[in-house]
């Protein structure tokens, strides 16, 4: 914004350093940066303090996968912008403008540098997939039908079952919402999560993986044996 650049360029001068700055042209995401019509503003107010180092001027394209024409739209203005600073011979060390999924799709938008997010972790179609959770059983306990299991005993046994407890809960990032839906792999089969994830615990169904046992080796996102579970499916 035009109140942050100013304020870049007073705090860089009182500390006598010099600030990079890459400003954000929003192009139609609406999320965050300046609207078209004021960027060049935002742009010249840093060009013009011997305090500040321009190190990028970068956009998001927010429909890349599903709207050609507003992508389009999108770049035009970006490129608007671009020629608006060569003409007033203002320099910009670095152009970006691909994320993720614009990288493979618009390769005539990559400039001089890419943001590959997602894609890093194999999660955009066409990738590798390389994350990986990883965990293993610390407690096994026969359960009779009608017993309860987790907060709010929101999981109630409909027979006997075995039931492994895992030290993996929402402080690891593994979200409640997995609660009585999610499914992580033992011995290369998918058990089910029973009842409400908790902090650092949750509990499984080993009812059909006899052979399992403290110790095993437990999967909630990645590979075993035939079986894989992305993080696209838990998301």
């Amino acid at each position: 914004s035009q109140a942050a650049a100013e304020a870049v360029c007073a705090i860089a001068e009182k500390l006598g350093k010099k600030a990079l700055c890459h400003v954000k042209q929003d192009t139609g995401m609406g999320r965050i940066g300046t609207r078209r019509g004021n960027v060049f503003k935002v742009i010249q107010t840093l060009a013009d303090s011997p305090y500040v180092i321009l190190d990028g001027l970068y956009t998001h394209l927010s429909s890349v996968d599903s709207d050609p024409d507003y992508t389009e739209e999108q770049i035009g203005y970006y490129r608007d912008t671009l020629t608006n600073v060569q003409l007033h011979g203002i320099h910009i060390n670095h152009c970006h403008v691909a994320a993720s999924t614009a990288i493979g799709a618009r390769p005539d938008v990559h400039y001089d540098m890419v943001r590959p997010g997602h894609s890093i972790y194999g999660l955009e179609p066409g990738y590798e997939p390389i994350l990986s959770l990883k965990t293993k059983i610390v407690y096994v306990k026969d359960v009779p039908a009608g017993s309860s299991i987790s907060y709010g005993r929101s999981f109630i046994a409909p027979k006997p079952m075995k039931v492994a407890t895992l030290p993996l809960g929402g402080g690891d990032g593994y979200l409640r919402g997995f609660s009585n839906k999610a499914e992580v792999l033992v011995k290369g089969h998918r058990c089910r999560v029973l009842g409400n994830v908790t902090m650092d615990m949750l509990m499984i169904d080993i009812t059909d993986v006899p052979s399992a046992q403290v110790g095993d080796e437990v999967v909630a996102v990645g590979r075993q044996a035939d079986e894989e579970i992305t993080l696209g499916e838990l998301a």
